[in-house]
């Protein structure tokens, strides 16, 4: 028999502990699915939006292996989904505020059975969205504090992996990580997204491709190549605006705003 799991939340901005908690549910049963919260409830309850649409949240967790299905929750009460989806197991994340008796008595009433487990954190002190969000809105100017601008040495290898950036001179700030920098551009021949990973000064040690910017953000964390959590948030946004750009047919430029 398989056994269905279910987690819950917002999901705003990925980061690995969000990766962990979907294995760590994973491993409670056969197959997972993913509820991802409405704008609305997410306005309702916060006072103000996320950072991504409720359809992006979605899109990018389809992408992700360890999940089965992903679905949007209720527009009335969040608890409502469980009564349209079968399932044996409601995994809660440790910081999610809903209690366990809360769960108890919405399932008593609805006449539903099944597991609730509550899992405990994966390093906090780094993986936690609004510990993320706090970092991304620090000024550029207190980043910048930790690096110098770098001359990028190697151009001409630019043009075998071609990146394209606002300056082949300067590394942007923002690009980089103690482990080294990033280079993101969109391949139009292949329709892909490419990501070159710089782990010396102007020195490509490998390259990530991908029809989405799911497909690269993963495998970034999995080879723990990211080591600031505000640099985890600005590779997203990156990738999924040179995702946009891929899809509207407009040109990217690393680290240059445009209306989405």
């Amino acid at each position: 028999m398989t056994i269905k799991v279910l987690v819950a939340g917002k999901f705003d901005i990925v980061h690995p502990g969000h990766l962990k908690f979907f294995e760590e549910a994973k491993k409670l049963g056969d197959y997972l699915t993913v509820v991802v919260a409405r704008d609305s409830i997410i306005i309702k309850n916060k006072g103000y939006g996320p950072t991504y649409s409720e359809n992006q949240r979605k899109e990018f967790l389809e992408a992700l292996t360890v999940v089965d299905k992903v679905v949007l929750g209720s527009e009335e009460f969040e608890l409502n989904i469980l009564k349209e989806i079968k399932l044996d197991v409601l995994c809660l994340g440790y910081d999610q505020k809903i209690s366990e008796e809360v769960i108890s008595k919405y399932l008593f009433e609805n006449n539903l059975q099944l597991k609730v487990v509550r899992l405990t954190a994966f390093r906090e002190d780094l993986f936690k969205s609004s510990k993320i969000k706090s970092q991304v809105t620090r000024s550029k100017e207190k980043v910048a504090e930790e690096y110098e601008h770098t001359p990028v040495k190697n151009k001409d290898a630019l043009d075998e992996v071609p990146v394209i950036v606002g300056n082949y001179d300067e590394i942007e700030d923002w690009s980089m990580d103690p482990k080294g920098y990033f280079l993101i551009r969109v391949n139009k021949e292949r329709s892909i997204l490419e990501l070159a990973h710089c782990k010396q000064l102007g020195i490509i040690d490998c390259i990530f491709e991908g029809k989405k910017p799911q497909d690269i953000y993963y495998e970034l964390h999995k080879k723990k190549l990211i080591s600031r959590v505000d640099h985890a948030a600005y590779i997203g946004k990156e990738l999924h605006k040179a995702y946009v750009c891929l899809k509207k047919e407009k040109e990217y430029v690393q680290d240059e705003e445009f209306e989405i």
